[in-house]
């Protein structure tokens, strides 16, 4: 009898361990994604921002809006504890 109560709290922390390395994983794709896609255009964003007339308050907002993304993501990432025992 003992061995099946037990068993049903063992099978809810794999399902919420596969739950969380999914999360993770979706989290460093999306980041590599974007990485890409901000290698990508970064030609065009160096024409278009950083040589053209606008004013640097204009680049700022800019900047701020381009990085604030990938700066939370990789907080996030950041913050994930490691899922092992091992130390």
């Amino acid at each position: 009898m003992s061995s099946s109560s037990e068993t049903i709290p063992v099978i809810e922390m794999i399902d919420l361990y596969q739950l969380a390395r999914v999360a993770q994983n979706c989290s460093v794709l999306v980041t590599a994604f974007f990485v890409y896609d901000w290698i990508l255009c970064l030609g065009r964003e160096y024409q278009y921002i950083w040589q053209s007339g606008m004013s640097w308050a204009s680049r700022l907002l800019y900047l701020c809006t381009r990085c604030t993304y990938l700066l939370s993501v990789l907080l996030v990432l950041a913050t994930i504890p490691p899922m092992s025992d091992n130390r």
